[in-house]
């Protein structure tokens, strides 16, 4: 082919003559001009061929596009969607809590006789803990209707939670083993830390806080609110009111037992308040049975009144009642069984109406009592007819046609704090901390009773072949048992006696830690599911 390059003359064409230089101009100057055309016939064919470029290459990415499925409209129509029914858990997400505002209104409660427990402190006692590693496989799991029976563990073992290592954390946070499992920890075991932070709630933002409990309004220092409980290798989080409410949505939690179990309903409600205001839907004219109902979540909470499980009757000496009770130990209190159809989730807890002086019956005979000095009867101990009334309640839930999907947890027992006496006899509680571990001693009447509890615990989730109830624990005797400074003392509304409240406990205070726990156990099962 040839080249486009500008014509040179030679050295030998200096030599020609002038009449022949116009011949050499011209013919200098004609590659140039074939030069010009050349180049253009170049162009246009590269034109030509890009053009087909563009064309070949937007056939094949059309091609491309086409048979691609990720990309086409019906590889996304086929896109994964978001499981509805898990919405529950997507909402578990830390939600800030409402600004709140309104007073507490007045309510009344009962008292009752209850062992004292810092009486005979000194720095000799020293605790028995004995600690035992977290066994992941123990750990419970739960169908869409509840719980499901937990393997067999010994009376030392105790409820298991997840580990937390930031109280902030979301759900996914929680550390794995190896096969997938949460890490547990027991949540039982720890010692009570300082919280600068205080309580979820105030005296004052608790619409539905009982004259009874509202400590710091007749004169509680405050000190006391500023302790968390701090379980032994693992974080024990936060109470946050909408993980709740969001976690028993369209569900109904009733607490069946004595004023405790029903001092523990009125801190979930302070707690659960602070997201949501709830509607008091009944109260029965003794106001032992009250309603609460959260219509944005359509959760129901309630409170049953019962003091002993089994049928409990007044004994009536002349007309006038004795204080005293003929607890029929094989018969079931109905006013509270009855109403236990329906409910999704029950804490059962109870224990204190057996410190005084009760006959026990069985098969419609009197077999002995409990703290009596009567020559003619078996005086068959307290530990006696805790085990039998619970082992009654037990079983009665775990034979319910009517109840399943039911979930019970044992709440263990939390004890009195009385020192140098009794309700009536100048007892009182003055502490300003908690107790120490030289202060309490585990062989003492409450871990006894705690231990009482777990056993039978265990017994009927060994023998439970009843389809879909289920039982769990609430451990907190331990950490309850270092709080000698959490209840009302002589802070409280005295219009009914003038005698020291160191049973029952302030709001807020250390009984907002047992709906700490209950939270985290729910959540615990709502992952597994």
């Amino acid at each position: 082919m040839w080249l486009c390059t500008p014509f040179l003359p030679s050295s030998r064409s200096s030599t020609i003559s002038k009449k022949n230089s116009m011949v050499t101009s011209l013919s200098s100057s004609m590659p140039k001009l074939h030069c010009s055309m050349e180049w253009k016939a170049i162009q246009k064919k590269i034109g030509y061929l890009v053009l087909w470029l563009l064309v070949l290459s937007t056939i094949f990415l059309l091609f491309i596009l086409q048979y691609s499925n990720p990309l086409t409209m019906q590889g996304l129509s086929q896109s994964p969607t978001i499981n509805t029914d898990n919405k529950s858990v997507t909402q578990l997400a830390q939600i800030p809590l409402p600004k709140l505002s309104s007073p507490p209104p007045t309510t009344n409660e009962g008292h009752h006789q209850s062992p004292s427990l810092t009486g005979n402190y000194d720095n000799s006692m020293k605790p028995a803990i004995k600690s035992s590693p977290p066994n992941p496989s123990s750990r419970p799991t739960m169908d869409k209707a509840g719980l499901s029976p937990s393997p067999p563990l010994p009376a030392s073992k105790v409820a298991m939670a997840p580990v937390f290592q930031n109280p902030s954390s979301e759900l996914s946070s929680s550390p794995t083993l190896a096969n997938g499992m949460e890490e547990l920890c027991d949540m039982s075991k720890g010692k009570w830390v300082k919280e600068p932070r205080g309580s979820v709630y105030t005296n004052m933002t608790c619409p539905t806080l009982p004259e009874t409990k509202n400590c710091v309004k007749y004169g509680k220092k405050q000190n006391y609110l500023y302790w968390r409980w701090q379980p032994d290798g693992c974080e024990l989080p936060r109470f946050e009111p909408m993980m709740f409410l969001n976690i028993v949505q369209g569900k109904k939690l009733a607490f069946i037992g004595d004023s405790l179990a029903r001092n523990q309903m009125e801190s979930l409600l302070c707690l659960l308040s602070q997201a949501e205001t709830p509607a008091e839907i009944y109260k029965d004219s003794e106001d032992k049975y009250r309603t609460w109902y959260f219509p944005s979540h359509n959760f129901t909470l309630l409170v049953m009144w019962t003091e002993f499980f089994a049928l409990g009757i007044p004994r009536i000496v002349n007309g006038t009642a004795t204080g005293s009770f003929d607890v029929h130990l094989d018969q079931i209190n109905r006013n509270w069984a009855d109403k236990l159809p329906g409910v999704d989730y029950a804490v059962i807890s109870g224990g204190n109406w057996f410190f005084r002086k009760n006959y026990v019956h069985k098969g419609g005979k009197i077999i002995g009592c409990v703290n009596c000095q009567e020559g003619n009867l078996t005086n068959h101990g307290v530990h006696f007819a805790i085990r039998m009334t619970l082992r009654a309640a037990l079983e009665f839930i775990s034979t319910c046609k009517e109840c399943q999907g039911l979930v019970t947890f044992v709440r263990t027992y939390t004890p009195a704090h009385f020192e140098g006496g009794s309700w009536f006899t100048g007892g009182h509680c003055n502490r300003t901390r908690p107790l120490n571990d030289s202060e309490v001693s585990l062989d003492m009447i409450p871990w006894e009773l705690r231990n009482i509890q777990l056993e039978e615990l265990e017994r009927i989730k060994q023998r439970e072949m009843v389809g879909k109830r289920k039982f769990g624990l609430l451990d907190v005797t331990k950490a309850m048992m270092f709080r000698a400074d959490g209840h009302p003392g002589s802070n409280w509304d005295k219009r009914w006696t003038t005698a020291n409240d160191c049973l029952h406990w302030c709001l807020p205070g250390p009984v907002d830690m047992l709906n700490d726990l209950l939270l985290q156990i729910l959540k615990k099962e709502l992952v597994a599911l």
